[in-house]
């Protein structure tokens, strides 16, 4: 996959996620605020690093850093 920018639009970003030999597992980057600050971003980001491990070693070769509720 070659890309002209880091950023997708939704037309290249839907090709990429229907593409079978990609693998494409989507994460989310989301954490709760609500939860407090302290501990609460590194006890995320901590989450998405196993969770993208996880998805590589299950044959995945595109992680997709979502902020979009709407897929979680």
């Amino acid at each position: 996959v070659v890309l002209s920018s880091p950023v997708l639009n939704e037309r290249e970003l839907d090709l990429l996620v229907k593409d079978p030999h990609l693998k494409p597992q989507i994460l989310p980057t989301f954490f709760d605020i609500k939860k407090g600050l302290d501990g609460s971003l590194e006890r995320a980001l901590r989450r998405l690093c196993e969770a993208a491990d996880e998805a590589v070693r299950g044959g995945s070769q595109l992680l997709i850093l979502s902020d979009r509720s709407d897929e979680l």
